[in-house]
C-alpha cells in the first residue's frame, strides 16, 4: 500500500472531479487509475505467458493469487487484471512482430499462420486497428 500525489485535471469539467496521477513508467510501474498500480514486470510476465503458452487470464490470475497467498497477501480479481492488462498493452510498441529468423522470409512473410487461441479477444476490446487475420479486404489475394 502506498500514497501517490494527484492533481485536478485542468481539461475535465469540474463536476466530474477527475484527477491526474504520476506517470510511473520510469519506475517500472503502470498507473491504471490512480488507485491500481501494477509493475511492468508482472504485466510483461503475463504477455510472455500468453504468447508462449496461450495462458488464459483465469489461469494466470489463479497462479499469481496463489503466490500472494503464500505470503499472506491477495491479488486482484480476473476482471480487473484483464482490464489493467489491456490498458497496459495498448501502450506497448510491438515492433518486428512479423520478423522471420529464417533466410528468405524477411520482415513481412507472404504467409503467416496465426494461432487461433492467441488471437482470441473479447468483443469489447475490438478497436479500429484490431482485426482477426481472416478479415478480407479489397487488397486480399484471391486463391
Amino acid at each position: 500500500k502506498t500514497d501517490i500525489q494527484l492533481q485536478p485535471c485542468p481539461e475535465c469539467p469540474s463536476i466530474h472531479r477527475r484527477f491526474i496521477g504520476p506517470d510511473l513508467r520510469e519506475l517500472g510501474i503502470f498507473n491504471y487509475n490512480n488507485s491500481i498500480l501494477v509493475t511492468h514486470e508482472l504485466l510483461d510476465e503475463y504477455t510472455i505467458a500468453f504468447t508462449v503458452s496461450e495462458t488464459p487470464f483465469t489461469a494466470f490470475v489463479h497462479m499469481v493469487n496463489h503466490r500472494y497467498r503464500t505470503t499472506g497477501g491477495s491479488f486482484m480479481g480476473e476482471d480487473l487484471f484483464r482490464s489493467v492488462w489491456f490498458a497496459y498493452v495498448v501502450h506497448q510498441a510491438f515492433t518486428d512482430d512479423m520478423h522471420c529468423p529464417h533466410a528468405g522470409c524477411g520482415d513481412y512473410p507472404d504467409t503467416v499462420i496465426f494461432d487461433g487461441i492467441t488471437l482470441a479477444f473479447g468483443r469489447k476490446h475490438i478497436s479500429g486497428s484490431l482485426n482477426p487475420p481472416t478479415t478480407s479486404s479489397s487488397t486480399s489475394i484471391i486463391r
